[in-house]
C-alpha cells in the first residue's frame, strides 16, 4: 500500500528529519515490481531503503521510498563449497552470526556492520581486511527498467573500494533481491589487522566465532551503536593517493597512518580528522564522535542541512592541512531523489 507524507526519521540511522512524499514496504519481488511500476506511472523517482544505515536523507524527499523487507536464508552444499543465500531485507549482522554459528568461514570479519544484505554489495562493505566482493558468488536483482530478474556474478558487479556498478553506470537500474556467498568449513582466518592480532594471539586455535567476538569487541570499543547514538558508521572514505603525495604528507606529519594498496597509499581519514583537531567537536545537533573521528553523530533532532555544514567544515580543514579532499561514504540524497556525486 502506498502511503503519502511519511516521516522517515525512524528509517535512517542518523535519525535525520525527513519526510517522503510517497512510501511503501515490500516483502516480495512482485510487490517491488508493482512499486516500481507505480513510481514510473506517477513520474516519481524511486528510492530504495534497507535499514537506512548508509544514507543521508533530505528534509523533504519527493520520491517513492521503498523499504525492502524481503526475507529468507538458505544453505546449499556443492562441489564449489557451501553457498549461503540471503534475501535482501535480512539483517547483515544476523546473517554473519548465522554463518559463524554453523562454523563457516568468510564473513566473520564483517561482524556488527549495520544494514541489510541487499545493501552490502552496493557499498561493497568491508572491515578488517575483508570485503563483500571476496565471498560474493552471485546475486539476483530486479531490473527496474524492464521488470526482469537478472543474475549477476561477483565479477559482473565491478567492485571497488566502497564501490560497485550499482553506484556507477547502473545507479538506479537494479534492486538487489538476494545474495549468495561462497563460504567454507576449512579454517581461513584473516587476522592481518593489528587489533585482531593482539586479541587472537594464537591463530592456530581460532574459530569463526572467536574472530567474530574479537571484531565485535574492537568495534564496540570505538564505534557507537546507532540505536543509542544516531550515526551512519564511517562517514568518510579513506583517501587513496600516490606514493609521492603520501610521502610528501608524511614528511610534514611523520605520524601519518597509511596503508599500501595496489594503486598507491590509503590514508587514514579518521587520523587526519583527529589531527586537524576536530575529534569530539559538536556543532549544534551534530558532531564528531569522541572515540572515532570517522563517525559523525546526530542528536536525533538534526536535519541534512546541519550535517552538511559540519561535513564541509571537516573537508575544508583536512584539505587545508593535508591537501587531501575527503569523500563522503554514505549516499546523500537530494530532494528530487537523485544522489549527490
Amino acid at each position: 500500500m502506498i502511503q503519502q507524507r511519511v516521516c522517515l526519521r525512524a528509517h535512517n540511522t542518523l535519525r535525520l528529519a525527513s519526510t517522503a512524499s510517497h512510501y511503501c514496504q515490500v516483502t516480495t519481488t512482485d510487490e517491488l515490481h508493482e512499486a516500481a511500476t507505480y513510481a514510473s506511472q506517477q513520474g516519481l523517482p524511486l528510492v530504495l531503503l534497507g535499514q537506512g544505515s548508509n544514507v543521508v536523507l533530505p528534509r523533504h524527499l519527493n520520491a517513492l521510498v521503498v523499504h525492502i523487507a524481503l526475507r529468507g536464508v538458505s544453505l546449499v552444499e556443492s562441489a564449489l563449497g557451501t553457498q549461503v543465500t540471503a534475501a535482501a531485507g535480512e539483517s547483515w549482522d544476523s546473517l554473519v552470526q548465522a554463518t559463524v554459528s554453523k562454523g563457516l568461514w568468510g564473513l566473520e570479519n564483517l561482524s556488527l556492520i549495520p544494514g541489510t544484505v541487499g545493501a552490502a554489495p552496493i557499498q561493497n562493505i568491508g572491515a578488517y581486511g575483508v570485503e563483500v566482493k571476496d565471498h560474493l558468488l552471485q546475486l539476483h536483482a530486479l531490473n527496474l527498467e524492464n521488470g526482469e530478474v537478472e543474475t549477476l556474478s561477483g565479477a559482473d558487479c565491478n567492485f571497488g573500494y566502497r564501490d560497485s556498478l550499482f553506484k556507477g553506470a547502473y545507479r538506479g537500474r537494479f534492486a538487489v533481491l538476494d545474495c549468495t556467498f561462497n563460504l567454507s568449513y576449512e579454517a581461513a582466518p584473516m587476522l592481518e589487522y593489528g587489533g585482531l592480532k593482539k586479541i587472537l594471539a594464537r591463530p592456530e586455535i581460532v574459530s569463526p566465532q572467536c574472530v567474530r567476538d574479537a571484531v565485535c569487541q574492537l568495534r564496540m570499543a570505538k564505534l557507537p551503536d546507532p540505536s543509542t547514538v544516531p550515526n551512519a558508521g564511517s562517514f568518510f572514505k579513506n583517501p587513496i593517493v600516490s606514493e609521492a603525495q603520501a610521502s610528501a604528507i608524511e614528511a610534514k606529519f611523520p605520524q601519518l597512518v597509511s596503508f599500501k594498496t595496489d594503486s598507491g597509499r590509503k590514508l587514514a581519514a579518521g587520523w587526519m580528522i583527529d589531527n586537524a583537531g576536530l575529534k569530539g567537536i559538536h556543532r549544534g545537533e551534530v558532531g564528531v564522535y569522541h572515540k572515532q573521528a570517522l563517525v559523525l553523530t546526530s542528536s536525533g533532532s538534526a536535519d541534512a542541512g546541519q550535517l552538511k555544514k559540519l561535513v564541509e567544515e571537516i573537508q575544508q580543514s583536512v584539505a587545508e592541512r593535508f591537501g587531501v579532499l575527503l569523500e563522503v561514504e554514505p549516499q546523500w540524497y537530494n530532494e528530487d531523489g537523485t544522489v549527490q556525486s
